[in-house]
């Protein structure tokens, strides 16, 4: 998926896989601000290095509806250069990366990247 298929609206990426402690546990917040915040931000979440039958039985067990897909060898963890999980992006409506998180967030950084989604005027074209 390029990213210039999320132009048009504002989306919060979240990388994670099951087996990720941080990402278990991160996982509620982001579900209970999708559940606030969706009609204004699409939230995407993207199984990373994962089993994906295991990882959305996570995801189905904890409530989190929102979007998800699949990256079973890390390719868009490699291409961001992190070298771990988990990792959230804040994607502006032109599809460029306007702020991120690397690590597992807590309620006020999670705010900070919604309120840069919330801020950031759309520009010509996607950058990464």
């Amino acid at each position: 998926m390029s990213l210039t298929h999320l132009a048009g609206r504002p989306t919060l990426i979240n990388l994670w896989a099951s087996w990720c402690g941080p990402c278990r546990e991160e996982m509620p917040l982001l579900q209970d601000a999708f559940e606030e915040d969706g009609d204004q931000i699409r939230f995407l979440g993207i199984v990373t290095r994962d089993e994906p039958s295991v990882a959305i039985d996570f995801a189905s067990t904890i409530g989190a509806d929102y979007p998800h897909a699949v990256d079973t060898d890390g390719a868009l963890l490699d291409a961001l250069g992190v070298p771990g999980l988990p990792v959230t992006l804040a994607v502006d409506a032109s599809g460029r990366i306007v702020a991120k998180q690397i690590g597992q967030m807590d309620a006020s950084e999670l705010a900070s990247l919604m309120d840069a989604l919330m801020e950031t005027p759309p520009t010509e074209g996607p950058t990464r």
